[in-house]
């Protein structure tokens, strides 16, 4: 079998990947060894149409696992720009999976290193590793899943600001599908954005929330006057008006329970200061409560509107905000960026 090794010149590659793809193929085959250091792994090169890719073909590399407990090969290229649906230079990881040989980190920096060697500018690639809450002790480990998700890259930018794949060089980069950052379509804009997201969420105190929490309990349960359920169409804070709830009295009394499961969470841990930790120290510990945190910090979108005093949590957009952008965002590598 043919083999490519990663450590040694490729004299045929050009400045125009597609062109290299052809090459690569009439060269080595449909089926050859990518060598590098010490590392030997056979890889299929093939291609392939996929519809979502506005039917065009484009070449894939695809190391594959026969039998694997996972449903994911351990590593797939795609030769396509999945953001315009065209070839270019750009390609899409598509997949990225442990295996019980080669871990996350070796296989993704050995894409990194295949794509800089095959002539790729840039990488791009989603995040969408969860973890499901499990019901049982409220572990994230033992007994029944429960169903509630939490997303691990966003507890991955809250503790250290940084995700699994930021790690290698890739920054978050818009898709033309997101429209929660407009027309914002230059990637440091949008790293930068993130970062201020964290930052201001990192400071969010949990005694802070209890009192917005224990007011707004208050306002529903004693108010002999009039009071408003504003709800606000978010993501777009900035560019909806609000809008008043019509059963008010429903929806008052569910936001009193969870406003008071939310407050029976923060009681339970007197002693951390700021909410992300909170949310960390869940996340390692109570799986569900983690689950049922973050939904309120984020979704919660309704507001007490008493006497035109109105008792709006500051931390709610940016909660929604950052868990948006990273929802609707790739992970972009650019070789051309890297130092």
């Amino acid at each position: 079998m043919n083999v490519i090794d990663l450590d040694s010149r490729l004299d045929f590659i050009t400045n125009n990947l597609q062109d290299n793809l052809k090459i690569i193929f009439h060269k080595y085959g449909d089926k050859f060894i990518i060598k590098h250091d010490t590392l030997n792994i056979e890889v299929e090169f093939k291609k392939i149409n996929h519809r979502p890719y506005n039917d065009i073909d484009f070449y894939r590399l695809e190391h594959r696992i026969e039998h694997r407990t996972m449903s994911r090969q351990p590593l797939i290229i795609d030769f396509v720009d999945p953001i315009d649906f065209v070839l270019n230079n750009n390609v899409c990881l598509t997949s990225i999976q442990r295996t019980e040989t080669l871990s996350g980190t070796e296989l993704v920096n050995l894409s990194i290193l295949i794509c800089k060697k095959f002539g790729v500018e840039k990488i791009i690639t989603g995040d969408e590793a969860t973890i499901t809450c499990d019901s049982s002790q409220n572990s994230t480990h033992n007994g029944t899943k429960s169903g509630a998700k939490i997303d691990l890259s966003l507890m991955k930018l809250l503790e250290k600001k940084k995700t699994y794949y930021m790690n290698f060089g890739f920054k978050i980069g818009p898709s033309n599908s997101s429209y929660f950052l407009g027309k914002i379509k230059d990637i440091d804009i949008v790293n930068r954005l993130v970062n201020d997201l964290v930052d201001r969420l990192r400071v969010v105190q949990t005694t802070d929330i209890k009192d917005e929490l224990i007011k707004t309990i208050e306002v529903i349960k004693t108010s002999t006057n009039k009071f408003d359920i504003i709800k606000k169409p978010l993501p777009v804070m900035y560019l909806f008006e609000p809008y008043y709830v019509d059963d008010v009295k429903n929806v008052s009394d569910g936001l009193v329970r969870e406003c008071t499961n939310v407050i029976s969470i923060l009681d339970k841990y007197p002693n951390i200061k700021h909410i992300y930790k909170l949310l960390l120290k869940l996340f390692r510990e109570s799986c569900d409560e983690c689950a049922q945190l973050l939904n309120y910090l984020a979704y919660n979108n309704k507001y007490v509107q008493y006497n035109n005093h109105e008792i709006k949590r500051s931390y709610n957009d940016d909660f929604l905000m950052l868990i948006e952008i990273k929802r609707n965002c790739y992970f972009v590598y650019d070789f051309n960026k890297q130092l």
